[in-house]
């Protein structure tokens, strides 16, 4: 499924794809999780459990990265890169 009215896009990389909330969740899934969704993302992954949870990544992200050749990177990647799509949850 490419889109359900109940996924909420909070962000996008400017091909179709979106990183959001999900009230549809599958089972096993709780509302208000994270996903990734959009016209490039055939399997949907968990980026975090809660907004907070993503919000508190983002915020490592950020803190930790620097300019390198005009890329943005950070000590803390591990995918999660605007506008990349965070492709595990871990840490």
């Amino acid at each position: 499924m490419y889109s359900n009215a109940r996924w909420i896009p909070l962000t996008h990389d400017g091909g179709g794809n979106h990183m959001g909330l999900d009230f549809d969740p599958d089972a096993g899934g709780a509302e208000g999780q994270m996903i990734s969704f959009g016209a490039d993302e055939d399997t949907k992954y968990l980026l975090a459990r809660t907004f907070d949870d993503f919000v508190a990544k983002a915020l490592e992200w950020i803190q930790q990265s620097r300019w390198n050749d005009g890329d943005l990177q950070s000590m803390a990647d591990d995918g999660f890169a605007p506008p990349a799509i965070l492709r595990s949850i871990s840490g």
